[in-house]
């Protein structure tokens, strides 16, 4: 397994989360009513800006029926991604 920085983690989380709250369905709004905390606070969470203690780990993964361990896994969006700077979505055309 390649190193990881303990930001990279937390940003690695936050993405976890955003994925497995999008995975049940879920709004920012809906998964922050359910969790009892703000949008904007969960905003903050699923950008890798909020390093969450074990019990907000333990909260989130019961909340969105998903295991502790689940939220350490790489992101979707990494593992397609992979190594480097992520792909452009928008093909650039050269002007004549």
């Amino acid at each position: 397994m390649a190193k990881r920085t303990a930001d990279r983690t937390v940003r690695d989380v936050g993405r976890r989360l955003a994925e497995l709250r999008e995975d049940a369905g879920l709004t920012q709004q809906q998964a922050a009513e359910r969790l009892d905390m703000s949008a904007q606070y969960l905003r903050r969470v699923e950008a890798g800006e909020v390093n969450l203690s074990i019990r907000s780990l333990v909260k989130f993964a019961h909340a969105f029926k998903a295991e502790v361990e689940a939220l350490f896994e790489v992101p979707r969006s990494r593992q397609r991604r992979g190594r480097g700077r992520p792909a452009s979505k928008v093909k650039l055309q050269r002007l004549p």
